[in-house]
């Protein structure tokens, strides 16, 4: 995911009595926008995606631990209470 935003041209500035401001086309700033809701949205799948297989991989570490439950001390937090 090593997709950059494309870079923009460079926009004037002008000085305003406000201060500067930069000129840029409607076009310009919507396809802009576009590209950075495109990146957000694969930032967010690849997040998921790797949230994923970090549980896959919790899961995998936890059902080694408990296939050999007598080869290590359980931590007081993670004990059950025992009736």
């Amino acid at each position: 995911m090593a997709t950059a935003i494309t870079q923009q041209p460079t926009w004037p500035l002008v000085q305003t009595d406000a201060g500067p401001v930069t000129l840029a086309q409607v076009g310009d700033l919507q396809s802009r926008a576009s590209q950075w809701r495109d990146w957000a949205a694969r930032a967010a799948t690849t997040a998921q995606s790797l949230r994923s297989q970090a549980e896959d991989w919790l899961a995998t570490a936890g059902a080694i631990l408990v296939a050999r439950l007598t080869e290590w001390d359980v931590p007081a937090n993670l004990q059950l209470p025992v009736k």
